[in-house]
C-alpha cells in the first residue's frame, strides 16, 4: 500500500490503491489535500480504513471504504476485518459496496431465497454498534441491466452511535447510477444547529422530592376570566415552575449519575482500605441508584421504547436509540418538482410555505348548507 500524488479530475490529489488477489487494482480512494487530511490506518484487497480531519474542523471521523468480494467465502474477510477494528470510540462510517442485501426486501427479482448465512453482515453490524446511516434517493443501488431486470440494494453507509451524536443531521443519498450498475453513495455530514425544543413532561420529574412543591408553586396563582383562559395561565405558571426544577436540579442528569457513581466509589474503597462507614457508603447507593432510575426513564422517554422494561440498565440503548431517532426524523434535505435535491435549511423551510400556500388554488371554494 503507498499513497500516491496525482493529477487527478484537473486537481493535485492524493490518493491509495489496493490490489485484488489477481494482482489488479481493485479499489482507490482518491482525496483533495488542501480541504482534508487522511491518514491510510491499515488496507485489505477489500477494504480501506482511514482517519479523516476536515481543513478547518476540530473533530476527526474514521472512514471506512469497502469494496465486497461476490465469493461469500472470501466476504467473511471483510466481517472479521471490520470486526478486528472493533468498537472505536470515535465517529465511524463504513461505505461502499458490500455485495450482499441486508433483507429479502433489499432485492427485486432473480433469487429470492434468504439464507441465513447470508445475515452475517446483519450481525457484523450488531457486533459493532453500528446501523444504517439515513438514506434518500434510489432506493436499490445496482441493477443487472437486463431483462427480467434484477435490481438490489448492494451499496450502502452505515455509522456508530458515536457518529449519530457527532453528525446528527448526516445522511447519504444514493444517487443514480448513470454511466455504471451501481448508484454513488453521497454522505452530507450536516451541521448541527440547536434550536429551542417545545416544552415536553419527563416522567423523571415525579421522582424528585421537590416535584409536589413545583406543583402547588405553579397551580396556586388565582386568575380571574373564563375557565380555559384560567386554565391556559396554570399552565404557563406550572411550566415555568417544572423548568425550574429541571434546570436546578435534574439538568445533565448523565452527569449527575457519574458524580453520585464516583462518591459512592470513593465510599467504597475507603470502606475496602480499613476504613468502613457503612452509613455514608448506604446513602451514597441509594442516591446513585435513585439518579441512575431517573436517568434511564429520561432516555427511555425520549427515546420512545416503550416496549423495554426499566431497572436493567438500559441507559446506553436509550441513548442510541434518541440519537438514532433525531437522525431518522430530520428534514436535511429535500428534493423539488424539477429533481434538484436541496439542503440548505432555509430554502427548505421557504420551499415548505410555498408549496402548503399553494394547495388550496387560486379556484378553490367551499361552500355548505
Amino acid at each position: 500500500m503507498e499513497v500516491s500524488n496525482h493529477m487527478l479530475f484537473r486537481q493535485q490529489w492524493d490518493y491509495v490503491t489496493v490490489l485484488g488477489n489477481n494482482g489488479v487494482g481493485r479499489m482507490k480512494v482518491c482525496w483533495d489535500n488542501k480541504r482534508c487530511k487522511v491518514e491510510v490506518v491499515a488496507t485489505g484487497n477489500q477494504w480501506i480504513h482511514t482517519k479523516v480531519e476536515l481543513m478547518g474542523e476540530s473533530v476527526p471521523f474514521l472512514l471506512t471504504f469497502v469494496y465486497g468480494s461476490n465469493d461469500r467465502e472470501e466476504r467473511l474477510q471483510l466481517w472479521n476485518a471490520l470486526l478486528a477494528i472493533g468498537q472505536c470510540r470515535a465517529p465511524w462510517c463504513i461505505l461502499g459496496d458490500f455485495n450482499v442485501v441486508r433483507s429479502p426486501n433489499e432485492k427485486l427479482g432473480g433469487k429470492r431465497i434468504w439464507k441465513e448465512s447470508e445475515n452475517v453482515l446483519n450481525r457484523t453490524m450488531h457486533s459493532l454498534g453500528m446501523d444504517d446511516l439515513r438514506g434518500v434517493g434510489c432506493q436499490f443501488t445496482w441493477s443487472n441491466r437486463r431483462s427480467p431486470p434484477i435490481l438490489a440494494k448492494l451499496d450502502r453507509a452505515v455509522v456508530n452511535r458515536d457518529w449519530i451524536e457527532t453528525f446528527r443531521l448526516s445522511e447519504v443519498n444514493y444517487l443514480p447510477p448513470t454511466t455504471s450498475d451501481h448508484s454513488a453513495c453521497l454522505v452530507r455530514l450536516g451541521v448541527n444547529k440547536r434550536k429551542a425544543a417545545p416544552f415536553k413532561f419527563f416522567d423523571l420529574w415525579r421522582f424528585h422530592p421537590k416535584f409536589k412543591d413545583a406543583l402547588t408553586a405553579g397551580w396556586s396563582k388565582e386568575y380571574r376570566g373564563l375557565r380555559m383562559f384560567r386554565l391556559c395561565c396554570k399552565l404557563k405558571d406550572l411550566k415555568v415552575e417544572l423548568k425550574k426544577l429541571n434546570r436546578e436540579h435534574l439538568c445533565d442528569i448523565s452527569g449527575r449519575v457519574e458524580q453520585a457513581r464516583t462518591a459512592l466509589q470513593a465510599l467504597q474503597l475507603q470502606s475496602l482500605a480499613g476504613q468502613p462507614n457503612l452509613v455514608e457508603e448506604q446513602l451514597a447507593l441509594d442516591n446513585f441508584l435513585k439518579i441512575a432510575r431517573m436517568e434511564e426513564s429520561f432516555y427511555k422517554q425520549k427515546a420512545r421504547a416503550t416496549w423495554l422494561r426499566l431497572g436493567d440498565r438500559n441507559t446506553a440503548y436509550f441513548h442510541g436509540e434518541v440519537n438514532r431517532k433525531a437522525n431518522r426524523d430530520a428534514i436535511t434535505s429535500i428534493q423539488l418538482n424539477n429533481g434538484d435535491r436541496v439542503a440548505d435549511q432555509g430554502r427548505i423551510q421557504q420551499e415548505f410555505i410555498e408549496h402548503f400556500k399553494g394547495l388550496p388554488g387560486d379556484g378553490y371554494h367551499c361552500s355548505g348548507n
